[in-house]
């Protein structure tokens, strides 16, 4: 027994010495009691923790003081026992790391860690064995493995850097700090001006007069050593090329520092940018200018004003927008190239009385839009009157008549668009003017607006209690007086502000996009109306419908109608559709084609406010209506002179001699009532028959006789 014992000792010594020789450290760690304690480390190599002592506090002392800084993490992870005996279990039978572990010499060096299950000696306690080896010769090799790769692939960079530069058409220039080392690349010398001859780029290019006069002081101030002194520089310039032609080019440099941070060379980049530039200079320009005229377009005059306004606090700002009465004439009868010229002619006058603290662009068609400066005592119209007189000179061969609308900038805060819209409410108050030029946004402009707010804040609910009322104003046989129908038209029951005629409300519903729901609700309200007088037994009248003109750019709005119709059964004869005058100026293409859907399907069509405006007479031989509404202002001011009764009698002639059937609108007294009937109208409505009316009582007038 004594001698098996001799030999299990020998035997142990044998392998402790073969560990000692492989391994520099070996460590007992009792992961059950959180205890550890060093078997055996090698003298005066690594620093190490106390002999034992509390495993989780040693772990974390030496990854603090005896790990690199950038390996502590990963030691503290290599640490994370539950990690380790995951890995245990998953067959390995070791856990091994690499770490920069701290010598004695002060030195970080690096060791591999491999962490083992100790064999149970019958205890209850886990046991994990931990050997530390130096494997600084191991990464000695792989460090000169990775730099004879670096080295070929360095070959291999330079190979591809030369190829990408040629490919690129990149010019390279390099100089050594503190020395008359120069090197340009030399196409320098091929494609630019100025003698590449050792001297700095920079100076090259400035005595040599190569870059643009316009860039020397961004070359100055970027090719600085302050500036150079931050590690890199970029700038675009433009240089003179072989050509004589300046081209805009992208310069880059890159700052070498040697070890003690002092610069050590400078290397640049050059790279022709010069046909991207002036596809961006174009496309910047189409975004910022108006293409026509040559001056700021709205959105960037919205912009460039709004500044102004903001940067000068103490200066007074008036926003003027101003336009052309009746354009689209001078476009149509002169042609579309001569209202071009006359836009451009704006823009010149505008321009030339401008100054530096003034902005001005155009809005759209012949809409301008100006903010000017002025001071107490300044003569602001004066200026605003000169610039109408010049634009009114344009031709000697018809007369043009510019007007604006004017609004005094009082609160800085408000968006420059808001600030043209009050300019345009003052402009709308003349338009048509042959007097007044111009007129000022104020106080009842500012109610009135407030008003067409508060109803746009109430249009809906309106809608949907259903406060919008149907009223009928019946048209007449002028001969006999009798019923031949009815136009719907609508008034807005308020609970408050009691019925609010349509005056109050169409023209913001047609702005605003509303009028579509209105007219749907009309349509729908008069089909409800026929229905019930058929289900009466009452011998019903057509009634006209109005269709917006905004409905016109709608080109399914037939199929919302038809579906109406439809949907309340009624015969078609019975429901009319009116357009004014101007829906056929404006989308005819989809128009008639609707136009042509209904009258297919039996609806009749007129044409409201004939007699409004310069084209009627030219749209009546295509326009596909029924009946012509003569315009009651065109009306009433033509029956006032001879010359008037005359136009009125023949135009009247004419519409019958077309077979198309004629209503006079607006007629007021007897005497006009005698005069349509000598001329041949048969139909008529207005006060002098009646004013529009409330259903019911329509019906207790008109149709109860028919019961």
């Amino acid at each position: 027994m004594a001698e098996e014992k001799m030999n299990k000792n020998i035997e142990k010594n044998i392998y402790d010495v073969a560990l000692r020789n492989i391994y520099d450290e070996l460590y007992e760690l009792n992961v059950t009691r959180n205890r550890y304690r060093i078997i055996y480390h090698v003298e005066n190599k690594y620093v190490t923790p106390p002999e034992e002592g509390i495993l989780s506090e040693a772990v974390a002392d030496v990854a603090e003081h005896m790990i690199h800084p950038e390996d502590s993490k990963r030691f503290l992870e290599f640490f994370d026992l539950d990690k380790v005996y995951a890995t245990l279990e998953s067959g390995k039978g070791s856990v091994i790391g690499e770490f920069r572990k701290l010598w004695v010499d002060g030195d970080f060096h690096w060791a591999s860690l491999t962490v083992f299950p100790a064999v149970s000696g019958g205890g209850e306690d886990e046991i994990l064995l931990c050997f530390i080896m130096d494997i600084g010769y191991k990464k000695q090799l792989e460090d000169i493995e990775k730099e004879n790769e670096s080295l070929q692939k360095k070959q291999m960079d330079d190979e591809r850097y030369r190829l990408v530069i040629e490919q690129t058409n990149t010019l390279v220039f390099e100089w050594i700090i503190g020395t008359s080392q120069r090197y340009y690349a030399p196409k320098f010398s091929e494609i630019f001006m100025g003698s590449y001859d050792g001297r700095d780029i920079k100076e090259i290019w400035l005595d040599d007069e190569v870059v643009h006069p316009k860039d020397i002081d961004v070359l100055k101030q970027k090719m600085s050593m302050e500036a150079i002194s931050n590690g890199q520089v970029e700038m675009e310039i433009r240089l003179c090329n072989k050509e004589g032609r300046y081209i805009w080019c992208k310069v880059v440099f890159n700052v070498l520092y040697n070890e003690d941070g002092s610069i050590k060379r400078v290397v640049g980049t050059l790279n022709n940018i010069d046909e991207s530039k002036r596809v961006h200079e174009t496309l910047k320009y189409r975004a910022e200018f108006d293409l026509l005229t040559g001056i700021y377009n709205i959105n960037t005059f919205y912009a460039q004003a709004e500044r102004l306004v903001r940067e000068h606090p103490c200066q007074k700002f008036a926003v003027v927008r101003l336009d052309v009465n009746r354009f689209k004439f001078i476009n149509d009868l002169y042609g579309r190239e001569e209202g071009n010229r006359l836009l451009r002619f704006m823009a010149t006058v505008i321009s030339a009385n401008m100054g530096t603290m003034d902005a001005f662009g155009r809005m759209n068609s012949d809409v301008f839009c100006l903010c000017m400066s002025y001071a107490s005592g300044d003569p602001l119209l004066v200026r605003i009157k000169k610039i109408l007189k010049e634009i009114n000179q344009f031709s000697e061969s018809y007369q043009v008549m510019p007007s604006c609308g004017i609004c005094i900038v009082k609160d800085r805060d408000i968006q420059m668009s808001i600030l043209c819209d009050w300019a345009n409410l003052a402009q709308k108050t003349i338009k048509g003017s042959l007097i007044k030029q111009w007129a000022f946004y104020d106080k009842k402009l500012r109610a009135k607006q407030l008003d067409e707010r508060r109803i746009e804040n109430e249009m809906d609910e309106a809608l949907n209690k259903r406060q919008f009322k149907v009223y009928l104003q019946p048209k007449h046989n002028v001969q006999n007086g009798s019923v031949i129908g009815a136009e719907a038209l609508v008034r807005w029951d308020h609970p408050e502000r009691g019925f609010l005629t349509p005056d109050r409300f169409i023209p913001l519903f047609e702005r605003n996009g509303f009028i579509i729901k209105l007219d749907e609700y009309v349509w729908e309200e008069t089909c409800r109306i026929i229905k019930s007088w058929l289900d009466r037994g009452m011998v019903a009248v057509p009634v006209s419908v109005n269709v917006s003109r905004v409905q016109v750019y709608n080109p399914n709005f037939y199929k919302k109608l038809l579906n109406i119709i439809r949907r309340y059964d009624i015969p078609k004869k019975f429901l009319e559709v009116e357009l004014t005058e101007s829906s056929f100026v404006e989308n005819t293409v989809d128009l008639y084609r609707g136009m042509e859907r209904l009258r297919e399907e039996g609806i009749a069509f007129s044409m409201d406010d004939f007699g409004s405006g310069y084209s009627s007479l030219n749209m009546l031989k295509n326009v596909p209506v029924n009946t012509i509404k003569l315009d009651r202002e065109f009306f009433n001011e033509s029956v006032a002179t001879q010359k008037g009764k005359t136009i009125i009698e023949h135009t009247i002639g004419m519409i019958n001699d077309l077979k198309l059937q004629v209503i006079a609108e607006g007629v007021e007294t007897n005497e006009q009532a005698a005069f349509l009937n000598d001329c041949g109208c048969l139909a008529a409505q207005g006060y002098y028959y009646s004013r529009p009316m409330p259903v019911d009582e329509f019906e207790k007038q008109f149709l109860k006789e028919n019961i």
